[in-house]
């Protein structure tokens, strides 16, 4: 979602409906294959070498590897161990807390992964993450 839309929506109040909210399970694949993403600035070298170490499908990777999702990704990591659940509980939790109603539309494989979703719900992200990730590009 660009700017202009993000701001369409907290103004008028409009809700979001988003489909595969979880980017096909992304940042949790990303997590399970234990992709490490570098501390500071991410270079295109850096973005191309996560490329080569994923086993994902490549329409996966043309998709959501880029430099945005990489720097998502090392911010879900570690606030996912700072606050006790999981990536993709992390990656959904921010949906939940906009200015406007959000109600993604996804699908899970494993019981494990309803509980997480349900979860990313009553979590509460502080201030100083949703600092983080709207600094990060994410409205």
């Amino acid at each position: 979602m660009n700017r202009e839309l993000y701001r369409w929506h907290s103004q008028g109040r409009v809700p979001m409906v988003p489909f595969s909210s979880s980017a096909h399970g992304f940042f949790s694949k990303l997590e399970r294959e234990g992709i490490q993403v570098p501390e500071g600035a991410l270079t295109r070298e850096d973005v191309m070498k996560v490329w080569k170490a994923s086993s994902m499908e490549p329409k996966l990777k043309e998709a959501y590897i880029n430099e945005r999702n990489l720097r998502l990704y090392r911010i879900f990591v570690r606030a996912a161990k700072d606050y006790g659940i999981s990536v993709y509980a992390m990656s959904q939790a921010y949906f939940f807390h906009r200015p406007f109603q959000v109600f993604p539309v996804g699908a899970v494989s494993k019981a494990e992964q309803l509980s997480d979703f349900l979860a990313a719900d009553s979590w509460e992200p502080d201030e100083e993450l949703i600092k983080t990730l709207e600094e990060c590009g994410v409205e």
